[in-house]
């Protein structure tokens, strides 16, 4: 689970480029999830969400105030909880977290928030 600013195809042959070096790229090594399909016949499903219509976050200005909050990068904040929402919700139906997370970053959006994340997850 991951949010990029780059376009897919870089962010992932960036990863996919960097697992095939012994010695990664500037420290960088690459998916690790990249083992459970090397040499293998497993189908890979990639689901992506785009949220291009949080470039302008202007309107959401009434949405921080009222949750008494004060955030540089408002887009970034609101992928960033969603993502983790997904996550949770993932630990909530299989009992693990997701094995390659390495990090989460949750804000306590509130219940729209949840709700998108949910719908994302269902999907």
């Amino acid at each position: 689970m991951g949010e990029t600013r780059s376009p897919l195809s870089s962010r992932l042959g960036t990863g996919f480029k960097a697992f095939q070096k012994e010695e990664g790229i500037n420290g960088y090594h690459g998916y690790k999830w990249i083992n459970n399909f090397k040499n293998s016949k497993k189908l890979l499903t990639v689901n992506v969400f785009r949220f291009e219509h949080l470039k302008d976050c202007s309107e959401l200005n009434d949405f921080f105030d009222d949750l008494g909050l004060q955030v540089k990068d408002k887009r970034k904040t609101i992928i960033e909880a969603i993502e983790a929402e997904i996550v949770f919700n993932v630990r909530n139906e299989t009992g693990k977290w997701c094995k390659f997370q390495h990090e989460i970053h949750f804000h306590n959006l509130g219940d729209v928030i949840k709700n998108v994340a949910y719908k994302i997850y269902e999907f």
